[in-house]
């Protein structure tokens, strides 16, 4: 009988969370935290671009489960032959509620809300290339700029690999509509 690597994976995953969740995180439950992320935007409607995500976030802590903060996003997006460029710029403020504060590993739920402006730059015309036999964008470009007002929610894992230092998997969903997974290394103090 062969196992596969993705069954052993999670084997693995299952047993690490099962060891570490009981151990407390030497009352890092309490402290501040900066984080910097990156991940991949993924909008369901094609308004928000699909592409690379980064930023930088901080949170502090309210209560022992409750968590305030805010973030600053940039997405990035090219088209086939960069005949389109998208760029959003998202900033939220968040709410985490911690399930398992004080621990090692420390899954919680997330809400966020906040302003965004998505640039898109597209080709004015085309020129029609024959070594290529088809119509590709000219030099000419133009942006359309648009704002709006978003919502998104969440889960995600703080896992601290030291007492300060720790790995931070999110999984969100937005209004827009939109799917973001982001890894984030995040330091607190």
């Amino acid at each position: 009988m062969r196992s596969s690597p993705i069954a052993l994976s999670a084997v693995a995953a299952t047993l690490a969370l099962a060891v570490l969740a009981p151990w407390p995180a030497n009352g890092q439950a309490r402290a501040a935290d900066v984080r910097v992320a990156w991940g991949y935007n993924y909008g369901l409607d094609d308004t928000p671009p699909h592409g690379l995500v980064g930023g930088l976030s901080a949170t502090v802590p309210v209560t022992d489960h409750l968590r305030v903060g805010g973030e600053v996003q940039k997405v990035n997006q090219f088209g086939p032959y960069n005949d389109y460029q998208s760029r959003a710029l998202l900033a939220r403020a968040l709410v985490e509620y911690e399930l398992l504060p004080g621990r090692r590993i420390n899954p919680y739920w997330m809400v966020g809300a906040g302003p965004t402006q998505y640039r898109t730059r597209y080709p004015v015309g085309y020129v029609y290339d024959e070594a290529l036999g088809d119509y590709i964008p000219t030099d000419a470009f133009e942006w359309d700029v648009q704002h709006r007002f978003h919502f998104t929610g969440g889960i995600g894992l703080r896992a601290y690999v030291s007492d300060h230092v720790f790995v931070n998997p999110e999984l969100r969903f937005g209004v827009l509509p939109l799917v973001q997974g982001t890894v984030a290394l995040g330091v607190s103090f």
